[in-house]
């Protein structure tokens, strides 16, 4: 996965990052350890990346949320890994990353949605199988998930299942920190 800045003139860039380290093959394919499914960036011009990841060597930070991948710890030749959802927050140069997490389990989770809100909290939406993700609120047992991460990264103010097809497609936050969300 890569994150690339155009600047306002659209002619150049003003960085492109590579996020990772490498790739599964599994013959005759060639999987992405990384894949990034949803950008946010907020008014300080922070990019926030969300997707999945098998990479064991995601660049997390001290301190984050969750700083292990829950996956395999072995890659099991003919079968790819089981993911984690992930959340990086990039600095506006795209130089460095200022907080990064996994988000899962025991099972298969993916990142599919981000909004950043006026303090600086990413809200991340996706999917998951695990038994074990965080569930704090507990609405339900769900495959759909809604999770808040506070504005270092370092903890899930909120945490939620959904049922299956109702909260993993799209979310945005307004100008009063309402988070709206649609499938």
């Amino acid at each position: 996965a890569f994150v690339a800045k155009v600047n306002a003139a659209g002619t150049a860039l003003s960085y492109l990052t590579y996020l990772g380290s490498g790739a599964q093959v599994i013959e005759p394919y060639i999987i992405p350890a990384i894949g990034a499914s949803a950008l946010a960036v907020d008014a300080a011009g922070n990019a926030y990346v969300v997707g999945n990841t098998f990479d064991p060597n995601l660049p997390v930070t001290p301190g984050a949320f969750q700083t292990t991948f829950h996956g395999w710890s072995k890659i099991d030749i003919g079968r790819a890994s089981p993911d984690d959802a992930f959340a990086l927050k990039l600095n506006p140069a795209g130089t460095a990353v200022v907080w990064g997490s996994y988000l899962g389990g025991n099972a298969q989770a993916s990142a599919t949605a981000a909004a950043v809100d006026s303090t600086g909290n990413l809200w991340v939406a996706g999917t998951t199988k695990s038994t074990e993700f965080p569930d704090a609120q507990g609405w339900s047992t769900g495959g759909d998930f809604i999770v808040e991460f506070n504005s270092s990264g370092t903890a899930l103010p909120y945490s939620a299942r959904y049922p299956d097809g109702s909260a993993s497609q799209t979310l945005a936050v307004d100008s009063t920190g309402l988070l709206h969300v649609a499938t």
